[in-house]
């Protein structure tokens, strides 16, 4: 027999909403994507997206403008925050089939462009932005969005991709709670590689000093610098992607750190320099009710410590289109939650633990950390491979 071939709404045009859009057009259903920004884009700066992501977006016929418009690291190189002394060096994409599943950084616009062209390439007129969804109501066999104009649509499934401050979650979960503030700032920012002396070598570069770290990597085809200079402060909480940062006041932040690393912020873009209140909530025990179901940010926020938040979205879209294809109305939204909800609950949780492992305090706890992780890397160089192989190698169904 057929499957059933649903209409389905997505609330949000993000990296999940159009991961989940184009997972779905490509399964033959309907999509409406509403977004409330009268003009789509993405701010923020880089990606990085590990096999099991780049995994799906193979699976969905866009990784090789993925890859022709990110970079592809070719090691991972930890320093010491006040010495810039190198600690240990890791691989990555020594061991895959670079065609197959790559480990790719990536500007977050240039995926979203790329998502977004994929998505109008099936379906050209199944976005619609300035569309502000105000609420969503469960039916008995359909649910409804109501914009702000007061204009109603119905669906046989409504999705929220909408983010932390998602509308959808509501009526998906029953739940209202406001999202936790990490105690974490992340200052992030692009960096011309034409401003630079001498350019980085092609790796993931993490910082970890005492109460925060930096991390820098190449986007753009090796063009740009992406960096994300996390602290811990307690005194500014914005959560916002769009908030412009101030060059003068990160350095304040980073004051006594390395000199390489502060040489290297202090060629940031001003005009492209962004701050955020890192949140994140804890898991969930579901992520639907009736025909809403939520995925993403808007399911499972996350810190930025395992750089796992737009991979877990790409996931879910994928997951999404499994269940709606496999199981009745009626059981989409349990085998859903079965699918995804341990894993991205383990991935939320281990990046809070990285929290503390990469802005830890205490001098003989990183002196012993720098000591393993040196030893670790000279003996086996592929031992953070190895390590998150439950994280990368993660394929829906084997």
């Amino acid at each position: 027999m057929e499957q059933q071939k649903y209409n389905i709404g997505i609330v949000g045009a993000g990296i999940a909403g159009l991961s989940a859009a184009l997972a779905l057009l490509k399964a033959g259903h309907q999509v409406s994507v509403f977004e409330k920004a009268a003009e789509l884009g993405e701010v923020g700066a880089g990606l990085q997206l590990s096999g099991n992501a780049t995994r799906v977006l193979s699976s969905l016929g866009v990784l090789d403008e993925v890859q022709r418009a990110g970079f592809l690291p070719q090691g991972l190189k930890m320093l010491h925050w006040k010495t810039g002394r190198t600690i240990a060096r890791f691989s990555q994409n020594s061991n895959v089939n670079v065609g197959d599943n790559p480990y790719i950084h990536i500007h977050r616009v240039d995926l979203h462009a790329i998502l977004l062209a994929a998505v109008i390439e099936i379906s050209p007129d199944c976005i619609f932005t300035d569309a502000e969804v105000v609420s969503v109501k469960n039916n008995e066999k359909t649910a409804s969005i109501q914009f702000n104009n007061k204009a109603e649509k119905s669906f046989d499934w409504i999705v929220g991709a909408d983010g932390i401050h998602s509308v959808v979650r509501p009526t998906a979960i029953s739940i209202t709670d406001a999202s936790r503030f990490t105690g974490n700032v992340a200052w992030r920012g692009l960096i011309p590689i034409s401003s630079l002396k001498e350019r980085p070598e092609p790796l993931t570069h993490l910082v970890m000093g005492p109460g925060g770290h930096v991390v820098f990597y190449y986007v753009n085809g090796g063009d740009t610098l992406n960096y994300v200079a996390v602290v811990e402060r307690s005194d500014w909480e914005k959560e916002s992607w769009t908030e412009k940062g101030s060059v003068t006041e990160m350095l304040r932040d980073f004051d006594g750190w390395t000199v390489d690393v502060r040489r290297l912020l202090e060629k940031s873009n001003p005009a492209q320099s962004y701050r955020w209140a890192l949140h994140d909530r804890d898991p969930l025990s579901t992520w639907s009710d009736g025909r809403c179901v939520i995925l993403g940010d808007a399911a499972h926020p996350m810190l930025p410590f395992l750089a796992q938040g737009a991979a877990m979205g790409i996931e879910d879209a994928q997951a999404l289109v499994y269940c709606l294809d496999t199981f009745s109305a009626s059981d989409v939204g349990e085998e859903f939650f079965k699918l995804r909800g341990e894993r991205t609950a383990r991935v939320q949780l281990t990046a809070r633990k990285n929290m503390k492992v990469f802005h830890e305090r205490s001098s003989l706890v990183r002196f012993v950390r720098d000591k393993v992780l040196s030893v670790a890397s000279v003996i086996y160089p592929e031992f953070m491979n190895k390590k998150l192989r439950w994280l990368y190698d993660y394929r829906l169904r084997d």
